[in-house]
């Protein structure tokens, strides 16, 4: 969690010498270990002749099914690095836009979508694929499909944010963070880092990440106490909240001091 959640954001760079002992932790035992090293392997971006066959198998073969849609993020940030021409993103730009369709899972489907739209001209072969994502059954996969659509030039960008949202208090922009509206939770996120970090509004959207069973909602809290900023009250919050017992709760506090682009890690994660 450390690896990924402050080094992602802080724009750490891994080298290409520990790609072999990532791949090898896809198969780790311990799943919240194997969770991470597609993410990794991302950060690290090559080879890839050797990191995106791994990662689309990950994405697709029902093995892997604890780490499918991490693997749909890890081929996105692979494929970003490379260049047009090369054929290894032409394999991560199919495998996306089959998934976007054909997986099983919708949050792989809407992971799938989401990568497509960040990889630019190249994924415009996508282009058919993410129309139909974008009438999938699931609105959250609609919403990263149409996103990516807009992204790809293939589509107009939705108005962004549901009104009335201002009028909407803390209590239930939090609830609004774990729905399946992609527009609303943004549309959350953003009025709710306008807002006082109260105990009652902290306290509030870290229970929501420990009774969010859908494991969907922890990044926008993250985004939030990130957006407040690295202040002595928001640090110190956060720094309580590292020693929680739920393990959502201090993915969640990594994810924001990621965001935050700090440059260590809290003593309180340290041990």
């Amino acid at each position: 969690d450390t690896l990924y959640n402050i080094g992602i954001h802080s724009g750490t760079v891994l080298p290409e010498s520990l790609t072999p002992l990532i791949i090898e932790k896809l198969d780790d035992p311990e799943r919240d270990v194997s969770r991470q090293a597609p993410w990794v392997l991302g950060m690290i971006g090559g080879p890839a002749e050797d990191v995106v066959p791994v990662l689309i198998k990950a994405m697709q073969d029902p093995k892997y099914g604890h780490l499918d849609h991490t693997a749909a993020s890890g081929l996105g940030s692979v494929g970003k690095k490379l260049r047009a021409d090369d054929p290894h993103l032409k394999k991560i730009i199919d495998a996306l836009s089959d998934s976007t369709v054909n997986h099983a899972d919708a949050t792989v489907r809407s992971y799938a979508a989401l990568q497509l739209g960040y990889l630019g001209e190249p994924a415009h072969a996508a282009i058919p694929n993410l129309r139909r994502a974008a009438k999938d059954p699931q609105e959250y996969v609609r919403e990263r499909a149409r996103e990516a659509l807009y992204k790809l030039g293939a589509a107009p960008r939705k108005k962004a944010s549901p009104e009335g949202i201002q009028k909407q208090t803390s209590l239930q922009l939090v609830k609004i963070l774990s729905g399946e509206d992609y527009r609303a939770r943004n549309a959350a996120k953003s009025e709710l880092i306008t807002r006082e970090p109260t105990d009652e509004l902290c306290s509030a959207l870290m229970q929501s990440v420990r009774t969010d069973e859908k494991n969907s909602s922890w990044p926008s809290v993250g985004h939030v106490f990130a957006g407040w900023g690295a202040n002595m009250k928001v640090l110190a919050k956060l720094g309580a909240y590292a020693k929680d017992e739920h393990y959502r709760v201090r993915r969640t506090v990594l994810y924001a001091y990621g965001r935050m682009k700090l440059a260590t890690v809290p003593a309180t994660m340290a041990k």
